[in-house]
């Protein structure tokens, strides 16, 4: 059951959207580290959406932490969205431009600090660049510029566990949450927090690439045997693909919150931490 803002949409209704003067910001995407002095990848400076701007999850991160792509600060994010001029008012559509597959489960990373934050309207763009393209729109390689806005994060920490909570619920034998764990099944094997269910992101893309429908999706957790209707917590390997399976959650009506810091800081408690 989608609500009124849907986090997926066409390109046709990104068009028209754009067209009819609603107050639309358009972001690319992308997880890199910085080249040339610079976040902004290449793919993106020789085509991109006009008028869109650029999000990259490496920059996006707290520079302070030990840990990959850790969640920023309110302060940060405010600023992130500030210089793109964005406002708390704008519906932020986020796309890629990966090929073959609706977007990569980055994007849903992308779209998840904007839910933490407190941003309302926010959607993925189905198909990324190339889905925009094949419906005939245009795309660009003049660079965009932005009047600098406010913009007033309202972080909801509901949706964040930490490492704490991990360890506390699974020696409960999972008492306060279901923790689901989006990484592969291999990795999963060779490593895993007692008592998580094994829920990889790929389950929830179709052989073809497109991202399954909400009936597709309720068949995934069932058939993992997950019951949404129960406390639930994603995690994976740093917090980027568990934020498919909160995407996913929240397609169906629920909020899943994610563990930030993921398989990457039981890794890191492991090998700092007296045992």
């Amino acid at each position: 059951m989608r609500g009124k803002i849907q986090s997926i949409v066409s390109a046709n209704w990104l068009s028209v959207a754009l067209k009819s003067g609603t107050r639309i910001h358009v972001t690319e995407s992308g997880r890199a580290p910085k080249m040339n002095d610079s976040f902004v990848l290449e793919s993106y400076l020789k085509a991109h959406i006009p008028n869109s701007s650029y999000t990259n999850l490496v920059e996006l991160a707290d520079q302070t932490s030990p840990l990959p792509l850790t969640v920023p600060s309110s302060e940060q994010f405010a600023q992130y969205a500030s210089e793109r001029g964005i406002t708390n008012e704008d519906h932020v559509v986020i796309y890629d431009q990966t090929p073959n597959v609706s977007f990569q489960y980055s994007v849903s990373r992308t779209w998840f600090l904007f839910k933490l934050f407190g941003h309302e309207k926010v959607s993925i763009l189905d198909g990324g660049i190339h889905a925009w393209i094949k419906d005939g729109q245009a795309v660009t390689d003049e660079q965009s510029s932005f009047k600098k806005s406010v913009y007033n994060p309202k972080l909801n920490a509901e949706m964040l566990k930490n490492y704490e909570d991990i360890m506390r619920n699974s020696k409960c034998n999972n008492s306060e949450f279901q923790l689901l764990d989006a990484r592969g099944e291999a990795n999963f094997m060779r490593g895993n927090v007692p008592h998580a269910k094994n829920v990889p992101f790929s389950e929830f893309y179709n052989e073809d690439g497109t991202f399954k429908d909400c009936e597709q999706l309720e068949l995934v957790f069932e058939q993992k045997g997950v019951n949404l209707d129960s406390p639930t917590v994603a995690m994976c390997n740093a917090g980027m693909s568990a934020c498919l399976l909160s995407l996913a959650a929240h397609e169906l009506g629920y909020q899943m919150p994610i563990y930030d810091g993921s398989w990457s800081e039981i890794l890191f408690k492991q090998q700092t931490e007296p045992s």
